[in-house]
C-alpha cells in the first residue's frame, strides 16, 4: 500500500481544474475524495500567486504552489518564495528591441504585478479583471531591473514571426516557449513548471512514491514529463496528449471529476506504475485499455 502523504497530485488550474475562472462543485468534491484517500494536492499555475490562491484554497491544496513565472515555488498562505529564477533587464531589452514595432501586445511580469504599454489596453483590462495589479509603464524597449516572464500576444502569424526573431537573438540567454497560437512566453533559461517541480521534490527528505501531474497547456509539457502518471485533457494540444497516461474530458465538462476513477483503482495505478518504470515497456499502454472501457 502507498501510505499517506506519499502520493501527490500537482495540477494546473485554468483549463484543467477551472473553466472560465470557476471550479465546478463536482470537481471540488472529487478533490475532496482524493484527499480523503491519502492524496496530497498542489497547484502549478501560469497565474501570479495572488490570482491562484482562491482556487488553491477551494480544493484545499497544500503549500507550496508552483508559479510558472520564474519557476517560483511559493507558500500559499504567506507568499514566501523558496526558489525562483529571473530575467535580467538586459536580456529583456534585447528581446523588446527586436519586436517592439511588431503588431503584437507585450507584457512583463514582476513580483506579483504586470507591466504593459499604455496602448496595450486589452492587456491592462484583462489583468485588472482578475485582480492583478497593472502598471502601464512600459514606454520603451530598454528596461531595467529583473522580471520573471515576458509575454508576446497577438495574431498567430505575427506571434510566429516574433518567435523566429526571438529565438535568434535570445539563443542561450532565455527560454522561448509557444503558449498557444496567440501567445509566446519569454522565460529565464531552463525555466518551466517541470524545473520547479524538480526543485520541490529535491527539497523533500523522501520523494513521494507516486507523483501525478495534470495539465492542458503547452507550458505543462515539462511538468507532465516529470510525473510518474501524466494526465491531460481531451482538448489539450496533441503534443500534450501524447505524453499523457490518462486523458480526461475537457474542463468545460468538469473533466477533472473523473480522475478518482483512475487513481482510486489501486490495481490500475500499480499496473501503470509498472508500465511506466519497466525498461521494456512504453508509457501509456495501460491507459489505452482504460480508455476503451469508456472511463475517459
Amino acid at each position: 500500500m502507498i501510505g499517506l502523504k506519499e502520493k501527490i497530485i500537482v495540477t494546473d488550474i485554468d483549463g484543467t481544474l477551472a473553466h472560465r475562472d470557476r471550479i465546478p462543485e463536482e470537481v471540488v468534491k472529487s478533490c475532496g475524495l482524493l484527499r480523503a484517500k491519502g492524496w496530497t494536492m498542489h497547484v502549478a499555475t501560469g497565474r501570479i500567486l495572488a490570482a491562484a490562491v482562491p482556487h488553491a484554497l477551494t480544493i484545499k491544496a497544500l503549500s507550496p504552489a508552483i508559479v510558472y513565472d520564474g519557476a517560483r515555488v511559493m507558500g500559499i498562505e504567506n507568499g514566501v518564495v523558496f526558489t525562483e529564477s529571473k530575467l535580467s533587464g538586459d536580456v529583456l531589452s534585447l528581446a523588446l528591441e527586436r519586436i517592439w514595432d511588431m503588431p503584437v501586445m507585450l507584457q512583463l511580469f514582476g513580483d506579483e504585478l504586470v507591466y504593459c504599454r499604455p496602448e496595450d489596453v486589452k492587456v491592462a483590462e484583462y489583468f485588472r479583471s482578475i485582480g492583478v495589479p497593472v502598471k502601464e509603464e512600459l514606454l520603451s524597449p530598454g528596461v531595467e531591473g529583473e522580471y520573471f516572464r515576458g509575454i508576446v500576444y497577438g495574431p498567430p502569424p505575427e506571434v510566429e514571426k516574433a518567435r523566429r526573431a526571438l529565438e535568434k537573438v535570445l539563443e542561450g540567454l532565455a527560454t522561448i516557449t509557444m503558449a498557444g497560437e496567440s501567445f509566446l512566453d519569454i522565460l529565464p533559461q531552463g525555466v518551466s513548471k517541470g524545473s520547479a517541480l524538480d526543485w520541490y521534490l529535491g527539497s523533500l527528505k523522501h520523494r513521494p512514491r507516486v507523483v501525478v501531474a495534470v495539465g492542458d497547456h503547452l507550458n505543462d509539457c515539462e511538468l507532465l514529463d516529470r510525473a510518474d502518471i501524466a494526465v491531460s485533457m481531451e482538448d489539450a494540444p496533441p503534443m500534450l496528449k501524447q505524453k499523457a497516461d490518462i486523458i480526461l474530458p475537457p474542463a468545460s465538462e468538469g473533466g477533472f471529476r473523473k480522475l478518482p476513477e483512475y487513481l482510486l483503482d489501486q490495481s490500475f495505478v500499480q499496473d501503470l506504475m509498472f508500465s511506466r518504470h519497466a525498461p521494456e515497456k512504453g508509457r501509456g499502454l495501460v491507459p489505452v485499455e482504460k480508455n476503451k472501457e469508456g472511463l475517459c
